[in-house]
Order: structure tokens, then sequence, then C-alpha cells
């Protein structure tokens, strides 16, 4: 006999349909190697056979309860109206999603209850179960005829994943030769391995006998063909019928039913494991262009490897004075792409390989390192400014960058405020002109630009600084349109005046006697304020002045007495 598969599987496979056949009262030995039945011993080439399969009761009744509910419910006889009321693995097929049907030979209706010969009631272990055939409309739906199957077999999306077939009493060997019910399968079986669902999605096929005749101890064949499957594999492992059923319910992803078949092993080592994969050995990396490059070049990592007849690539990356990370992970493609940055330094590689079937980390890797060199530096710096200095405070100035040798230069801009620190107003960038707004504050500012190629990393190549000089407003005025004492309720025009280097501002308060002082109009352009005054005293008047967008309190003042009578 053909050996047992050199790798046998961990756990049973998943499947998406699962077809039971199950033949009638033959021992192993008077089926397998008969000449008898040339076809069924056909297929334990192409499938696996369990050498050391049992029924588990007498007579047939109890070995279809056990298929289909996990356990004989304590009957021992084929009786016809032994009802159960238990579950049954078309409950959790149901419930898990998936359909199921019963296809029974010669049954004369859907949902049929009795005998009909050549149909026997006790061959269909469904139709005891209460929960189906007391609802007629699910019984009709999944106990029916056995002339249904061909026409469920034309697609994938009428097969059931489940489907239980029982021939009639002739076919199944029951009251007939074992040379009729070969003749039998040898008709049907291959419309079931020849359909989209055997042939286009993970199926299995089961062919089991109910019981022996009492002559054998009651060991049966079991025959599995399908997906995953080890053709010609042997068990020797003794197995019973509840095994099949843990066996199915694991390959259809169901719950169990009973403590016996949840306590049942799956019969799993008919079924092929993965072929062992072959590892990649040795690695390589290469690159295109070589190093070194300039920076901001395009470069090709390139990983090669043997051995494996599948190999992925995963490529990692450290830039200088960073971690490891990975850039492309595992992948058929052998390049990864590396759009270099204007930075120079030394930067490391490293590519893992392994085969696309293996979980490894890696087989084996090789890394490499690149170094990136600046494309020039900076040889000077310039730095202009508009306007120039002296200029007036809240004037915005524009600070010009220039450089020389250098082929992609980039700016940093400093400012320093009067009294103050170094601040940076503008990062590197390829800007040349930065507009600097915040020259609020009389006095004198430092101001800097730092220059360097974009392909460098250093701080700066060079530097150039300049001051510039913010004036305030210089002098103040402020007078009346009528010269004092005036009346109470006349309107007085107040006139304020300025010397500023920029576009003067004022603003005006007023004091009455004995009050505070308060602000009648804030700043503005305006030199003029109309006030009335609205009672008698002396009043004390000021104006304050400074150039627009200054942010001093004020730049100069002014103060005078007035008097209302």
């Amino acid at each position: 006999m053909p050996s047992a598969a050199p790798v046998q599987a961990a756990a049973v496979p998943a499947f998406s349909h699962v077809f039971v056949v199950v033949m009638e009262n033959h021992s192993y030995s008077e089926i397998i190697g008969s000449s008898s039945a040339p076809y069924i011993n056909s297929l334990t080439t192409q499938g696996a056979v369990a050498t050391s399969y049992y029924g588990v009761a007498h007579p047939s009744l109890p070995n279809y309860l056990a298929l289909a509910g996990g356990s004989t419910f304590g009957i021992a006889s084929d009786c016809t109206t032994c009802w159960i009321n238990a579950a049954n693995i078309g409950d959790t097929l149901e419930s898990a999603g998936k359909t199921w049907k019963a296809y029974q030979e010669s049954m004369p209706s859907s949902c049929f209850v009795g005998d009909s010969s050549p149909y026997a009631q006790k061959h269909n272990p469904f139709i005891y179960f209460n929960d189906i055939r007391t609802n007629s409309t699910r019984c009709n739906a999944h106990e029916v005829p056995y002339t249904q199957l061909a026409t469920d077999l034309q697609s994938t999306s009428t097969t059931p994943n489940y489907a239980f077939i029982t021939p009639n009493m002739c076919n199944d060997m029951h009251d007939c030769t074992v040379a009729t019910g070969d003749a039998w399968l040898k008709q049907q079986i291959p419309l079931i391995l020849g359909s989209a669902a055997f042939k286009t999605q993970s199926s299995l096929l089961a062919i089991t006998w109910d019981e022996d005749d009492s002559s054998s101890s009651n060991q049966v064949p079991l025959i599995l063909l399908g997906s995953g499957v080890a053709p010609g594999g042997r068990s020797s492992v003794p197995y019973n019928h509840y095994n099949l059923l843990r066996t199915i319910e694991d390959a259809l992803g169901l719950a169990t039913l009973t403590s016996i078949d949840a306590g049942a092993g799956a019969i799993t080592d008919l079924f092929a494991g993965p072929p062992a994969v072959a590892p990649c050995v040795g690695a390589s990396l290469s690159s295109n262009p070589t190093s070194p490059a300039l920076a901001g070049s395009v470069v090709q990592m390139t990983g090669s490897t043997a051995g494996c007849a599948h190999p992925v690539y995963r490529f990692w990356r450290q830039d200088p004075g960073a971690s490891w990370s990975i850039v492309q992970d595992y992948s058929s493609s052998a390049t990864y792409t590396w759009a270099s940055p204007r930075v120079s330094g030394t930067f490391r590689f490293e590519v893992d390989v392994r085969d696309s079937a293996e979980t490894a980390a890696y087989d084996a890797y090789a890394a490499t390192s690149f170094v990136l060199q600046g494309s020039g530096n900076c040889a000077a710096a310039a730095l202009t400014l508009s306007p120039a200095s002296p200029g007036a405070t809240g004037v915005a100035v524009s600070m010009g960058g220039a450089s020389a040798s250098c082929p992609n230069p980039v700016y940093r801009y400093w400012v320093r405020d009067p009294g103050s620190r170094w601040s940076m107003v503008q990062d590197y960038t390829a800007a040349t002109t930065h507009v600097w707004s915040q020259t609020g504050l009389v006095g004198s500012y430092a101001l800097e630009v730092d220059v360097r190629d974009a392909s460098e990393s250093t701080v700066y190549d060079v530097v150039a600084n300049v001051t510039y000089a913010a004036g305030g407003c210089t002098a103040a005025g402020l007078a009346p349109n009528l010269v004092g004492p005036q009346p109470r309720g006349t309107q007085i025009a107040l006139a304020g005046s300025a010397t500023c280097p920029g576009t003067p501002t004022y603003r005006f308060w007023v004091r009455a006697p004995g009050g505070t002082w308060k602000i009648v109009r804030d700043y503005a352009t305006n030199s003029s304020f109309g006030w009335t005054p609205p009672a008698s005293g002396t009043y004390s008047l000021e104006v304050d002045v400074r150039n627009q967008g200054a942010t001093a309190t004020y730049e100069r003042v002014m103060n005078i007495l007035y008097t209302i009578t």
C-alpha cells in the first residue's frame, strides 16, 4: 500500500464544503482490497484511508445518530418513532451561518416520515430530531430527495456547506451486493468531485459505512478525499464515528454537540501539512549609484538572496544620530528607492530576506553604509535692509540674505531686540527674504542671517550681521483753538503736533478738576480732538505721540492746563 504522507497537518484544514456518504453493513476487509469494489479501491490512492475506523454500535440507527448528533441517545434499535429532543449538527451549522441538506435516495418527498422501500427512515438521522421534523418549513428545506443533489451541484452558491448523502437500501449495499454499491458510487461520486464547488473551493468528501456485518468487531472503512487530504495516506490510529463528526465540526468551524464529540480527537493525520519551505541562504545589498553620492540623489538599494523559491525583502534605514526604522516592509520587490535628503552624513541600510511562506523574522540579512556628501559650502553671506537704517519704529523691514559659492543656499534669520536676547524669526528655507515687523521699540536692533547649503547639516557655513536703529518721535505739542478761560459747554478743538521719523499717531487725555486722568481718544493718525467741557474748573489736558506701529506706551508727551468758567 502507499505510504503515509511525510508531512501531516497539525489541525484539520478549514473547508467550504463537506460531503458525507454513508454506506451499509460491510466490514473493512470486505471492501478494502476486494475485487468486487474496484472503484472504491481506486479512491484509496487518490485519497486517504483510516485503517482502524469503527462503528459505535449495532444496528444502523445509533451509528447515524452518532454522526449527526454526537450521541446514540440511548437508542439501541432501528425504531421509527423514537424521536429525539436534542441539538444536532444541523443546528450548529445554521448557528454558524452555514447551509446544509440531507439527500435521501428514494425518499418519496421532502421531509417524508416513515419507510417507503427502498428508502428506510433508520438511515436518515435528521428526521428523528424534533426541532427539524416538527418544523415543516425547516424540514422541507433541509430533508430532500437525493435527486436534488445534481441540481444543487450546478453552482457553488447552491451547493450546501454540509451534505449528508444516504443511498437507498440497495445501492448502500444493505440489501444488494458490494459490486452494486461500488457501481453506484462510480456513477455518483464523480458528480461531486467534478462539481464547481469541489474543484474551485476547499471541499472534503468522506465515504464510510455505518457498521459492519458483525463479523469484524465493527471495523469499517473510512475514505477521505479533497483539499489537503494526503493522497495515498493511511492512519492506523483507532477512530470512530465521533472522531469523524469532530473532524467535520473543526473543518466547518462548528461548536461541538456533546461531551462525546467534544472529547473525540479530530482525524488530523490523514491531512497533509504544508510542505517544508526551503529557507533563503545568504543575502547581499547593493546600491545604485554607489556610495558616496551627492546629498539629494535618488538611490536604489537592491537586495538579493538564494535558496528560497519565493523570496521577500524588508528594508531598514538608520539616519545619522537616529534609530533604525523599517522603510519598506516584506514584499516581493527586491528594490527600495530612496529619495535622499539634502543632508550630508553616513546612513545605514539593512535588507532582511525570507521565503514568503515563512513567518520567521528573517532567514538572512545584509547591511551596508551609504555616505551623502554636501554639494558645496557657502563662502560668503550678506544682509541688506529695506528701508535702510536708521528708520522709524513700527515700520516693517525686509531682511534680504545673499550668498556665494553654494548651489542650493538656505537662509536662517535672527533678531535681537534692544536690551534683549537673540531670537530666531525664520528657520532655514530657500527664501532669500524675511519681512520683520516687530520694530515697535526705540533703540538699536542686531540682525543676522545664517547661510548654508541645503545638502548640509552643519549649523551654518557663514553669517552676516547688521545693526538697525529704530527712532521714535522726538517732540510733541498741544494747542487749543480758543485761549482760556472759556465758559462751560464751549466746544474746544485740541490740536496735537509731533516731530517723528514715521507717521505720528496721537492719544488724548483729560483730567477734570479733582478727578483722575481718562483717555478720551486712543491712538489715531488724526491730530485733532473736539472737547466740550461739562463743568467749571481747571482741567489738565495731555497728548501722547508715537510712530504708527510702535509698541511703546508713548514716545513723547505734552501737558497743558485749561480753565473753564
